[in-house]
């Protein structure tokens, strides 16, 4: 099987990819070729406790793109090839070699697995993603808050709108010992921390606070007259790195959105589906995922598509069915997007509700028949 995964720097995939491939193929005995940088097999055997010489015949590592170009098609069968920033090998709109593109399309009958990384399978050449099988996007979370996790969704072929499934991990401290990339970020950390403590940087601190206190309590104020009432500034001391406590938030803390239903963006040829939140904001599925905290997964049941997942409630109470069906006929329609909204002919309307409300201007008939205006777990497909 030929695997993508793909994502912007540091969402997670190269971490991914050592943790849950490059790892389990090594413990296992299997004959792996590897292209990434930063990956050492000295450093290997010392954190796996396995002698250097039993590595070196077992992983081979090709240290350039000429390198995998020439030995991909000499690899022995039921091997595992791992090559990672695969855009440089694999340039878009650049023609492979015919013994290559042979060796993609047969490589099963030979039981060997390829995982490919990139930023962006658009940079890849179309001859290796027409027969990649399954693509996983990773994104970061650290914009959100959560800095130690991320977050992926998994599709077929790079060409598949069609996510079939979400998940999210945990990074492990220790997972980063094994390639480089961890190492490049760790001496840019320290770098930054070693400016901040340098003793030019300490010393314009104290200069730039003495000066301000001239100013407050030594009369900044020039001419006669007026006074300054010296006023005692309060200075909470920064406690040192070994107080400080991680406060990054854990895998529990995943708060579920409770969904009502959903409907399809004609805007987008209905391939994006909008679920209606409990509250009756219309969120994507990427969205959901990204404030819940959880995973979520749009699945197909009795022919129209649901959501699972732990950072997701399907059905309950009907507050967002309210807030629709309470929305003027113009404000809806007018929108970029000119969703019809879903309605709902097994609810007893109450006496409150306006006359005006799409609830009670559209009529069943026209919802089943409308599939932009259907709404999951609203209004039954006809039989």
């Amino acid at each position: 099987m030929i695997e993508l995964l793909e994502g912007v720097p540091g969402a997670g995939k190269s971490y991914h990819a050592v943790a849950e491939y490059l790892l389990p193929w090594v413990r296992k005995g299997r004959r792996i070729y590897v292209n990434v940088d930063g990956f050492y097999l000295d450093r290997l055997a010392k954190f796996e406790g396995v002698p250097l010489e039993d590595l070196q015949r077992q992983i081979t590592i090709w240290q350039t793109s000429a390198e995998v170009l020439d030995g991909l098609t000499k690899v022995d069968p039921g091997s595992a090839v791992f090559v990672d920033e695969c855009q440089t090998v694999f340039r878009a709109q650049q023609k492979l070699n015919g013994e290559i593109l042979r060796w993609l399309e047969t490589h099963r009958h030979y039981g060997i697995d390829v995982l490919l990384i990139c930023q962006d399978y658009r940079q890849v050449t179309s001859g290796v993603t027409r027969v990649i099988e399954m693509t996983t996007k990773f994104r970061r979370l650290d914009r959100f808050g959560f800095r130690n996790r991320y977050q992926a969704f998994v599709r077929g072929n790079p060409e598949e709108l069609e996510v079939i499934r979400g998940f999210t991990g945990t990074y492990d401290p220790k997972v980063y010992a094994y390639y480089g990339s961890y190492a490049t970020s760790t001496k840019e950390v320290r770098h930054v921390r070693s400016i901040l403590r340098s003793p030019s940087i300490i010393l314009g601190a104290i200069g730039l606070s003495v000066a301000t206190g001239w100013f407050v309590f030594g009369g900044g104020t020039f001419g006669s007259g007026s006074t300054v009432s010296p006023t005692l500034a309060t200075h909470t001391p920064k406690p040192p790195d070994w107080m400080r406590m991680d406060v990054s938030p854990r895998l529990s803390d995943i708060h579920p959105i409770r969904i009502q239903g959903g409907m399809t963006d004609p805007r987008l040829d209905g391939h994006e589906w909008l679920w209606v939140a409990e509250d009756g904001r219309l969120l994507t599925v990427d969205e959901i995922a990204a404030e819940s905290g959880g995973t979520v997964q749009a699945i197909t049941s009795r022919g129209g598509k649901v959501l699972k997942g732990s950072g997701v409630l399907w059905g309950g109470a009907s507050t967002a069915l309210s807030v629709l069906t309470d929305v003027p006929t113009a404000e809806v329609t007018s929108g970029a997007s000119s969703l019809s909204a879903p309605t709902a002919p097994s609810v007893t309307k109450t006496p409150t509700r306006p006359a005006s409300s799409i609830g009670e201007r559209l009529t069943t008939e026209r919802a089943a028949t409308d599939p932009t205006s259907r709404a999951i777990g609203q209004i039954e497909e006809p039989r």
